[in-house]
């Protein structure tokens, strides 16, 4: 059985309805296009992956994870889910919170190249009347 090594939360802005996660190392200029235009819920590019809210979302809190095997997950949990591979230039990774700019430091993998990414998405209430509702957004990694 699988085991979590590490585990990180960070508050990220979801702007425009996107939120991104981006290798400090990828030197590159490209950006993932907005997943709209790939009819998905998320996006990549070299170094780079963008997600997408479909409700108006402006606050998300994104929980990283890395294990050693596959990630234990609870799909029935989850509005969204999907398994990439992605290569990861540096493994330092930031966040892309698009017009309120990059967060470096967000989350380090134990080392660069290419790992198995758990994304996963879900709406959350408002938390009151006046406040709207947030998304939680899961990140595992392994190898």
């Amino acid at each position: 059985m699988a085991q979590k090594i590490e585990e990180k939360t960070v508050p990220a802005i979801v702007d425009y309805n996107l939120v991104g996660i981006s290798d400090e190392g990828y030197d590159g200029p490209d950006k993932p296009v907005s997943p709209h235009e790939v009819d998905s819920w998320f996006s990549t590019c070299a170094g780079n992956v963008y997600l997408d809210s479909e409700e108006t979302i402006v606050q998300a809190e994104i929980h990283f994870e890395t294990w050693d095997g596959t990630a234990d997950f609870a799909a029935g949990a989850w509005q969204r889910s999907d398994v990439i591979v992605m290569d990861w230039p540096s493994g330092a990774l930031a966040l892309d919170q698009i017009t309120a700019g990059a967060t470096p430091d967000a989350y380090r993998l134990p080392s660069a190249g290419p790992w198995h990414m758990r994304l996963a998405w879900r709406d959350e209430p408002a938390p009151g009347p006046e406040e709207l509702p947030w998304a939680s957004i899961l990140v595992q990694f392994w190898r």
